[in-house]
């Protein structure tokens, strides 16, 4: 690659309207802070082109990633912006993670039909649309004292991008969903994909899931942006994508991903864990879940010097001002 960048920077991307309002976002940010100019190349892939089966079901790994990985290595983009919790822990040698960027809300946020809510007081079940293991065993086991009668929390099968799932709820397949509350945030932030979800929201509102109790997937709400190892225009694309990295944000996730590959990792491990910091030199990690078919439930603390991040676990915000 051309040591001298006069045409913009490639990023690949996912074609989902996450992907590209978070790839946007960024690009955004990398513009303002840089001076430099960067486009979106979108590219499909398995995880988003299958969507008939739950991911620990299908045959194979790296189900958002192959694809936009031989991209870069075969040198057609210049970076991917990932969900960071898409990345597994065995990346291909030629591929190098050069950024994390902020971490906000690692989250999960649970959204019900206001008309659910309305009758609780006559259901015995609530069906829960999620496709995620973790997700699956948490709800199941820890949801139901969180919400008035108590009824059991029957969790269904449900994959696709945010704004079918959203609108698979909203459509009364599903009582409630449950999804990462970064992703939300990100496209509030957004008026254009904000208003491709309003419709499904409107009929909606949320409770943000306490960490303790319900940890996300290892590294969830961060984003990791990826070049390829051999690039050759002497770092300039690096340090420019170095000036987005949060270290304060490195700490935790990789707190998290150490934890998540000493179970074994993968798609089909139903463990969530969530690292925050606490004082001055603490790191807290929530494990809760199952592995190897036994219960799963810990605090960890360990002694690490991460910059405090002030903020509350829960967040409200009404609904009619989601937009």
């Amino acid at each position: 690659m051309s040591t001298n960048q006069t045409s913009p920077y490639i990023i690949g991307t996912r074609g989902s309207l996450l992907a590209l309002t978070q790839c946007n976002q960024v690009k955004d940010e990398l513009e303002k802070i840089t001076g430099k100019k960067f486009q979106l190349k979108i590219i499909k892939t398995q995880g988003d082109m299958d969507t008939s089966r739950p991911l620990w079901q299908m045959e194979g790994k790296d189900f958002f990633t192959k694809e936009l990985d031989h991209e870069l290595i075969n040198g057609t983009i210049d970076l991917v912006v990932h969900s960071y919790k898409d990345l597994g822990s065995d990346r291909p040698h030629e591929i190098s993670l050069a950024a994390i960027t902020k971490r906000q809300f690692p989250h999960d946020i649970l959204f019900m039909r206001k008309d659910v809510i309305k009758n609780l007081h006559k259901k015995k079940e609530l069906i829960i649309g999620t496709s995620s293991p973790r997700r699956i065993f948490n709800l199941e086991k820890s949801l139901s004292p969180f919400i008035p009668y108590s009824p059991k929390i029957t969790t269904k099968q449900l994959r696709g991008n945010v704004n079918t799932r959203l609108k698979k709820c909203a459509d009364g397949d599903y009582d409630g969903v449950c999804l990462a509350f970064a992703g939300i945030e990100r496209l509030a932030l957004n008026n254009d994909s904000i208003a491709e979800v309003k419709l499904s929201l409107d009929k909606m509102d949320f409770m943000v899931l306490p960490l303790s109790i319900f940890p996300s997937a290892a590294s969830q709400g961060a984003l990791g942006i990826e070049i390829n190892s051999s690039r050759n225009d002497n770092n300039e694309l690096y340090n420019l994508l170095r000036k987005i990295h949060c270290d304060k944000t490195q700490y935790s996730v990789s707190n998290e991903r150490k934890i998540f590959q000493q179970f074994g990792g993968g798609c089909h491990l139903a463990v969530g864990i969530s690292t925050r910091p606490i004082g001055d030199n603490i790191l807290i990690t929530s494990v809760q879940g199952t592995s190897d078919n036994k219960e799963v439930s810990s605090i960890i603390s360990s002694n690490e010097k991460p910059e405090i991040v002030k903020k509350n676990i829960f967040i409200g915000v009404q609904s009619d001002k989601e937009d």
